[in-house]
């Protein structure tokens, strides 16, 4: 029975030593025993099997460990603890020219590819007008691959590795660089060679290619497996993941942003905590850290799992510190079936242990939180931390009367903290937001068909934007307000204005507050980012091109992003028609 499986892995972990310095380095190549390094898991506990024909396609994040696992399974890197079984050749395609000669012509290449797989004489030479012919490259197979783009590389380079039937396919994002037309050749050829037995591994950021050719699909997150199944659902399940995370940094963009940065990248802001022990010195017997939690609203938006691999990844928006001279982490330990790191004295020059968090600036502090998921040993309690103005402050103090798992949570931003916020918020002025002040715009929302606030939308969505008014003179009597949405690209220009005198809108007397709200029930704006202008005017003549006196505006201020559906490859533009089809016939 065990045959029908072409891959087998059992607790495979992949850990990499991250040396502090070049001395240690050589040391350590020359044999010599050295602690001045730290430990990069990229992947740990990896069991998996994969049926001989399967179609598996691996997504997740750049850095996820994605490369790592199908490069142990190539047989390019050993793992550091854990079982393979391969069965069957491999043929893996990491890097485009993999053993190609950049001064030999595609054609010497093709030929010195085949005898390396001891394919010789008239054999090989049919194989390579077969391979000519797949790649469409014959006006540039007699130049040298150093002259090749990208695309022609990635052709070249699929196109001999499946000319020959492999047991055991590996594509990791070389088809990324090729052009439409090529890749679903590619993905054709692979289909085939499945249906032959061929088992594939298939890496790429191209959701709708995964779904077309995978009939399996494994996310990788952080060295682990987060899900293996179904191709839709795994798919569907990593999308909302990366929606969740674009949601963030476009409501952190939307908070009061001005007009001068919304046109640039958003820039993180970093979160630094540490535990320590109420004397400056952590207990020697310590305490077991599982989980870090970063909540926005009690929605959690970022988390350190400590002790799993990647936990001190530096590229990451969440890790560890880990340094062996000064900070206080342990090694990854399990306990009680989880892994996790104690905080102790280890003997680390600061007597503590430090996590951060990278978020998009701009959040509202108030709405941030911290949860720890501990075990209780019982032993001495442990404080926890923030630093804020070049100084730590205490949150609050992680207790162990009890002994077993527990949670605790820390806001990070205190009563006193509230109120220098909002002296500080007061002075500030925001050149975008102009107007005769009548009446002001208090609050603007984007809204999803059950008003629920949102900023990524697919195209065909429902949306809603909501504008929340004051009138500045209660007893000011103000008739038929115009309220207007204007949506721009990224470049400036106006792609969409919504008006409401334009759809004979009336209101014969303004109320003292409320909201008007203005429904898409289709939004039809194709893929991109956007730009959000919203404004309240006293009146506009739509014959006039003159920009009308207002109550207020807020200019170019917020932002939303419009995404194509799963399952739809194809660009289908700036603008999307809900049109109507009608067949006659005489």
């Amino acid at each position: 029975m065990y045959k029908v499986y072409a891959i087998e892995l059992y607790d495979v972990s992949k850990m990499y030593k991250l040396f502090k310095s070049k001395k240690a380095k050589i040391l350590s190549l020359l044999g010599f025993p050295t602690k001045d390094y730290e430990e990069f898991w990229a992947l740990k506990n990896i069991t998996l099997k994969i049926k001989k024909g399967e179609k598996v396609g691996f997504i997740g994040r750049n850095g996820a460990g994605k490369t790592t696992l199908l490069s142990i399974i190539a047989g390019n890197i050993k793992p550091t603890s854990g079982k393979i079984i391969v069965r069957g050749k491999v043929n893996a395609l990491f890097t485009l020219g993999t053993g190609f000669h950049p001064e030999f012509t595609g054609r010497d290449n093709i030929i010195s590819s085949l005898a390396y797989q001891g394919i010789t004489g008239r054999e090989a030479y049919k194989l390579v007008d077969e391979i000519i012919e797949f790649t469409e490259l014959e006006d540039f197979i007699d130049q040298p691959v150093k002259t090749y783009s990208a695309g022609m590389y990635s052709r070249l380079a699929f196109a001999v590795a499946t000319a020959v039937k492999p047991e055991i396919l590996i594509v990791d994002e070389i088809l990324g660089v090729g052009d439409a037309y090529f890749n679903n050749k590619a993905l054709e050829r692979m289909n085939e060679l499945t249906s032959g037995g061929t088992t594939v591994l298939f890496v790429s950021h191209d959701l709708s290619s995964i779904q077309k050719m995978c009939d399996r699909v494994i996310w990788i997150k952080k060295g682990k497996i987060q899900m293996d199944g179904e191709p839709l659902e795994v798919i569907k399940s990593y999308s909302f993941e990366v929606r969740k995370e674009e949601e963030l940094r476009l409501k952190a963009k939307n908070l009061g942003v001005s007009k001068k940065s919304i046109y640039s990248d958003l820039t993180k802001e970093q979160i630094i905590i540490r535990f320590i022990g109420e004397e400056n010195y952590l207990p020697e017997d310590g305490i077991a850290i599982d989980k870090i939690q970063l909540f926005y609203k009690d929605e959690m938006i970022s988390e350190i799992d400590i002790g799993a691999p990647m936990d001190n990844d530096q590229n990451s928006d969440a890790y560890i510190i880990v340094d062996k001279e000064k900070m206080n982490w342990t090694e990854s330990k399990k306990l009680d079936g989880r892994w996790v790191r104690y905080v102790k004295d280890i003997g680390g020059s600061y007597r503590h242990a430090v996590a951060i968090f990278n978020i998009p600036k701009g959040l509202e502090k108030e709405f941030l939180k911290l949860k720890i998921i501990y075990y209780s040993n019982g032993n001495q309690p442990i404080l926890l931390q923030l630093f804020d103005n070049n100084e730590y402050k205490t949150l609050g103090k992680i207790n162990q009367r009890n002994t077993g798992w527990l949670e605790k949570e820390f806001k990070l931003l205190t009563d006193e903290d509230k109120e220098e916020k909002e002296i500080i918020n007061k002075k500030q002025e925001d050149i975008d937001i102009y107007g005769s002040g009548e009446v002001k715009i208090t609050k603007f929302e984007i809204l999803d068909e059950f008003e629920k606030e949102k900023y990524v939308f697919t195209i065909g969505d429902y949306l809603i934007f909501r504008i929340y008014f004051e009138k500045t003179k209660k007893d000011l009597k103000i008739v038929n307000p115009i309220f207007v949405i204007a949506i721009y690209e990224l470049n400036g220009e106006c792609i969409s204005q919504i008006i409401s005198a334009e759809k004979g809108v009336k209101i014969n007397e303004l109320p003292s507050s409320g909201y008007v709200d203005i429904h898409i029930p289709y939004l039809r704006i194709g893929r991109g980012e956007y730009i959000i202008s919203v404004g309240i005017f006293k009146h506009i003549d739509l014959l006039d091109p003159k920009e009308p006196s207002a109550f207020h505006i807020e200019d170019r201020k917020y932002r939303i992003k419009v995404e194509q559906p799963i399952n739809i490859n194809i660009n289908l533009g700036k603008i999307y028609h809900d049109a109507k089809f009608k067949l006659s016939w005489e």
